[in-house]
C-alpha cells in the first residue's frame, strides 16, 4: 500500500509539473504574440500621430476663425485653443517618437535630429506667441524647423537608404528650401498657408521615406 501511494504521488507530481510547463509555454506564446502585435502597431503611430495633429489644426481654425497673414501660433496663443493644441501635441510627440524608434534603418544621428525637433515643437507650444514671449517662441520655432530640414537632408546624404528614397527626399527638399526663407518673416500675406504647407510637406517626406524603406 505505501508503495502504491508513492507511485501515485510521483505520477501526480509529474503530471502537475507537466501541466505547469504547459501553462508556462502558453503564457510565453501569448506574451510573444502581444509583443509582435505591439511592434507591428508601432508602424502606424507615425501616420496616426500626424493625423491627430492635422485634425487638431483644422478644428481650431474652423472653431476660432482664420487669419491668413498670422502664424498658426497666433491662432493658439489664447485659451481654450492653446490648451487643446498643447495636449494634442503631447500625444503627437509621444506617438511620433515611438514610431521613429521603430524605424530600424534610420541612422542614430538622423533619429536624434528628428527627436530633438519634435520635442522642441511640443515644448514651444507651452510658450504662447504673445507679449514678451514672441522672440523666444519664434526662435524656438526656427530652430526645430531647421532641425527637421537638417534631418531630411541627412536622408539624402545617407547610404542607408535606397536611391529612390533619396531622390524623392531630394526633390521635396528643394521645395522646402524655397519655402523656408519665406517663413522667417512673420505677418505677411498667406503666411499661414505657407506655414501649414511647409509642416505638412515635412511630415509627408518623413512618412514616405519610412514606408519606402521597410
Amino acid at each position: 500500500m505505501p508503495e502504491l501511494c508513492t507511485k501515485n504521488s510521483t505520477t501526480a507530481v509529474i503530471l502537475s509539473l507537466h501541466y505547469r510547463d504547459d501553462i508556462s509555454v502558453k503564457q510565453f506564446k501569448v506574451k510573444i504574440l502581444f509583443l509582435c502585435v505591439l511592434i507591428k502597431s508601432m508602424q502606424y503611430l507615425g501616420p496616426l500621430s500626424t493625423l491627430l495633429l492635422i485634425s487638431t489644426v483644422l478644428f481650431i481654425l474652423k472653431r476660432w476663425g482664420v487669419n491668413t497673414s498670422a502664424t498658426f501660433s497666433d491662432h493658439v496663443s489664447k485659451d481654450p485653443a492653446h490648451k487643446i493644441f498643447a495636449i494634442s501635441c503631447l500625444f503627437y510627440t509621444a506617438g511620433f517618437i515611438a514610431w521613429l524608434n521603430s524605424w530600424n534603418k534610420l541612422p542614430v544621428h538622423i533619429f536624434s535630429l528628428f527627436v530633438i525637433a519634435v520635442t522642441l515643437f511640443a515644448l514651444n507650444n507651452f510658450i504662447p506667441r504673445k507679449d514678451k514671449h514672441i522672440f523666444t517662441h519664434d526662435l524656438t520655432a526656427n530652430l526645430f524647423g531647421a532641425l527637421f530640414i537638417l534631418g531630411i537632408l541627412s536622408i539624402v546624404l545617407s547610404s542607408s537608404f535606397k536611391s529612390d528614397v533619396r531622390i524623392f527626399v531630394l526633390v521635396c527638399s528643394i521645395f522646402l528650401a524655397i519655402l523656408a526663407p519665406q517663413l522667417l518673416i512673420r505677418d505677411k500675406p498667406y503666411y499661414l498657408l505657407k506655414q501649414l504647407t511647409y509642416g505638412f510637406m515635412m511630415h509627408v517626406v518623413i512618412l514616405v521615406s519610412y514606408y519606402l524603406s521597410v
